[in-house]
């Protein structure tokens, strides 16, 4: 809800009042909700669905307790399998409201409403398809790590409607392959976050969540989108406005890589379980 609705009206704003007007318009919101939640919500008391230690770690530093998920067979495959994962994601709201205003002549006023249900809707529906079937396979072969099948057949799956949506001269055609690819993408991380949860002891369960945010964040979060941004300045001479077109081509590859790093750390996984049992 709050990227649909949020980037219907961050497009309003911005033809309205100016784009850097619309930031401030919209941080300051977001600000008054921290608020909220300051003064309205409380911490629940941890422990008490914690039936065991699982590892004995006690009260550890940081450093020491990552080290030890990073020895967990498969946790540092998971972890960059879901920054690779979160690349395109994370490019698609970063960098599709600019390449709907180059190269299809959207005008600015409408491209949140383009752009919103294209990516909430997407990875709502996504997400929770998702996490329904990866919660049905964790079930039924005994462990959250078989969930991480859900993703390896989604993020190639995305692939071709990467394509059409990068190369597509019809804007239909576009939202369209758009949104059935970010369904697809959306599709990495409920199944890596459950199966990094699954994989480590109660005393670290959210550190364990928490480095597989940190990593969709900065791999993808951050690098994917200025990647795209300096290709696209790069190719600029060459291309003119349609760089960006070719800059964002060039991640059509990423579901493809980041499936076969997901499927390393299942296969290293679940091949180590006999042994640790």
């Amino acid at each position: 809800m709050g990227v649909v609705l949020g980037s219907i009206a961050a497009g309003v704003l911005a033809a309205t009042y100016g784009w850097r007007n619309m930031f401030f318009i919209c941080g300051g919101i977001g600000f008054l909700l921290i608020a909220l939640m300051l003064f309205t919500m409380r911490e629940p008391v941890r422990g008490l669905h914690d039936t065991d230690s699982g590892s004995g770690l006690g009260d550890v530093k940081l450093g020491e307790s990552i080290r030890y998920l990073l020895r967990i067979p498969g946790f540092g495959l998971l972890t960059i399998g879901m920054g690779i994962g979160a690349i395109p994601g994370a490019v698609l709201p970063a960098w599709a409201p600019t390449f709907l205003l180059r190269s299809h002549g959207v005008e600015l006023a409408n491209v949140g409403a383009l752009i919103g249900p294209t990516v909430g809707l997407g990875g709502v529906v996504g997400t929770i398809g998702a996490g329904l079937l990866a919660s049905r396979l964790a079930r039924l072969r005994g462990g959250e790590v078989h969930g991480l099948l859900v993703p390896i057949i989604a993020m190639p799956l995305a692939v071709p409607f990467y394509a059409v949506f990068c190369f597509s001269q019809s804007l239909t055609v576009t939202m369209i392959s758009a949104t059935i690819m970010n369904v697809m993408l959306s599709s990495v991380a409920a199944p890596c976050i459950a199966a990094a949860v699954g994989m480590s002891p109660p005393s670290i369960r959210a550190l364990s969540s928490m480095v597989l945010l940190a990593a969709g964040g900065v791999i993808g979060g951050a690098i994917g989108p200025l990647v795209v941004g300096l290709a696209s300045d790069s190719l600029m001479p060459t291309f003119g406005i349609e760089s960006l077109r070719y800059a964002l081509s060039g991640l059509i590859v990423t579901p493809i890589l980041a499936s076969a790093v997901l499927w390393w750390s299942y296969r290293q996984h679940t091949s180590a379980a006999p042994a640790r049992a």
